[in-house]
């Protein structure tokens, strides 16, 4: 493989993330099913990159995006988590490697980075920032500011 395969995860205001793969030799697959997806909760994804670092070179880790007007030792804090493992047990079982997202609707929140694992990446980017990168892949993530009406202001006379 010459050139890192780019993963851009494009999580919109509303509805489901845009997803763009490119560079795979085998081809992807993007899983949106209930193992990522509670209508009430969040919103998310799985991408299984084909034949990809099947041997585990990659190594599994998260990162997780959080609210800043939340308090930074809050329980729970964090609006946004992206992962890197491998599908061994998910829909293909093949040891490829696999990214994760998942976003929190308003009113939810997953755990503060500094209960787990995973690394925080301060707040949610509305422009695209390098999650991840190596000589495999890139993974690059931006989330598309909510709505907000904008109010006209008249002269008053």
């Amino acid at each position: 493989m010459s050139q890192p395969i780019v993963v851009r995860i494009n999580s919109m205001a509303e509805g489901p993330p845009l997803i763009e793969v490119v560079g795979t030799l085998l081809g992807h697959n993007i899983y949106v099913g209930p193992l990522v997806n509670a209508s009430a909760a969040e919103d998310g994804a799985l991408i299984n990159l084909f034949g990809v670092d099947p041997s585990g070179a990659t190594p599994d880790q998260g990162w997780r995006f959080v609210d800043p007007s939340l308090p930074l030792d809050a329980n729970r804090n964090a609006l946004v988590i992206i992962w890197i493992t491998r599908d061994h047990s998910g829909p293909f079982g093949s040891g490829d490697l696999q990214i994760g997202f998942n976003r929190a609707r308003p009113g939810h929140y997953y755990a503060n980075p500094i209960h787990t694992h995973d690394q925080s990446l301060g707040p949610v980017p509305h422009k695209w920032v390098t999650v991840y990168s190596d000589d495999t892949l890139v993974l690059l993530f931006k989330s598309h500011k909510s709505p907000t009406k904008t109010v006209k202001q008249g002269r008053s006379r």
